[in-house]
């Protein structure tokens, strides 16, 4: 069993990263939604001026889908740095701890599908237990 202080950490991690991964399926959705809609639009050979205003339109709503899954990954950035280990955490667990968040950040974190991927780059200063550096990659394909 793990100490308390690690154990309330990990809980308050699940909760922020939960969250996060609600936030960015549902935009994952409508960025799905709008990438068909504008694929079956440019495949039109000769599309009618209502067309071209519906495919800029698209991909207006697209770059505005695109910053809000950017503001989602700054939210969740600055919610873990935020969050830090009680003060008298052991070492030792907190040693597993970078690998432990981005297990839950791949796994748990987005439910990954609909050509979304994940990749965190994290690093915890252990001597004093603080996330050093947090990022993450998302892909987008479509």
């Amino acid at each position: 069993m793990s100490d308390y202080r690690v154990e309330a950490y990990k809980k308050a991690v699940k909760a922020v990263t939960a969250k996060w991964g609600k936030e960015i399926a549902k935009v994952d959705a409508e960025l799905q939604k709008v990438a068909t809609e504008l694929s079956e639009l440019e495949e039109i050979d000769e599309p009618t001026a209502d067309d071209k205003k519906k495919i800029d339109e698209l991909r207006k709503k697209q770059a505005a889908l695109r910053k809000k899954i950017d503001n989602c990954v700054l939210n969740l950035k600055v919610n873990l740095m935020i969050l830090e280990p009680q003060p008298g955490a052991p070492k030792k667990e907190l040693l597993e701890l970078p690998g432990w968040l981005k297990s839950i950040i791949e796994n748990e974190g987005i439910p990954l599908g609909g050509g979304v991927s994940v990749a965190p780059d994290i690093e915890i200063d252990v001597k004093a237990k603080t996330l050093e550096k947090f990022g993450i990659t998302i892909t987008i394909k479509w």
